[in-house]
């Protein structure tokens, strides 16, 4: 690993996993260079998790704790030069704890991109299924007759990873795709219409179901 490569080589680097791991990835962390030290938070006493955390270098993942902990942790510990988010969510929170200038300078932050859009679209699609074929003895199943989603209208608002999946999915179950990004430029494979963020208003009365697709950022946190 080419960050790696000015280090003096008896040097150690503490990758703390802010979240449970496996064998199999704290393995596959540790391969990547020798001085690589895997430390797990997992059941640990609170005093220890807190000075493991302040000697962390990376972080993998971001461990459960208010925005102002986190936002404390980040401008803290000065060795931190690496934060990975493993999820979306983590992301959000990152954003949340609203880091310190010194500390964005300081930290490279990455995330998981679009790995987990099939799990996302999926788990939207489920609850669409759920409402049009409600589960016997699930809320209010026996008031609502089963409809099906062939011929309704979805809209997804937000046409990142995530969107994209749920507009092929929507299209499988053979729904009719509307679409809105920011912009409403390009195009997109299985949407039907795509429009941009002023037309809302217009899309939402001809939409049997939305689907919100939003990364958290300037553009769309508190709107």
């Amino acid at each position: 690993m080419t960050a790696f490569a000015q280090e003096p080589q008896d040097s150690r680097m503490a990758v703390v996993l802010g979240i449970p791991a496996d064998a199999l990835l704290t393995g596959a962390i540790r391969n990547v260079d020798a001085r690589i030290e895997v430390l797990q938070m997992g059941g640990l006493d609170p005093v220890v998790r807190a000075r493991m955390l302040a000697d962390a270098e990376v972080l993998f993942g971001i461990p459960a704790g208010t925005p102002a902990q986190l936002r404390e942790l980040l401008h803290s510990n000065a060795a931190l030069r690496w934060v990975h988010a493993t999820c979306r969510q983590s992301l959000e929170r990152l954003q949340a704890a609203d880091p310190s200038e010194e500390a964005r300078e300081r930290m490279l932050v990455t995330g998981p991109g679009g790995g987990h859009a099939a799990a996302v679209a999926e788990f939207a699609m489920s609850g669409l299924l759920d409402f049009a074929r409600p589960s016997p003895g699930v809320g209010s199943a026996a008031e609502r007759a089963p409809s099906e989603l062939a011929g309704q209208t979805l809209l997804v608002v937000g046409l990142g990873a995530v969107g994209a999946e749920v507009a092929r999915l929507g299209k499988a179950f053979g729904m009719r795709f509307l679409a809105m990004t920011r912009t409403g430029n390009g195009r997109a494979p299985h949407v039907d219409e795509l429009r941009p963020a002023r037309f809302l208003g217009d899309m939402l009365p001809v939409s049997h179901a939305v689907v919100l697709a939003l990364p958290c950022n300037d553009h769309t946190a508190g709107k």
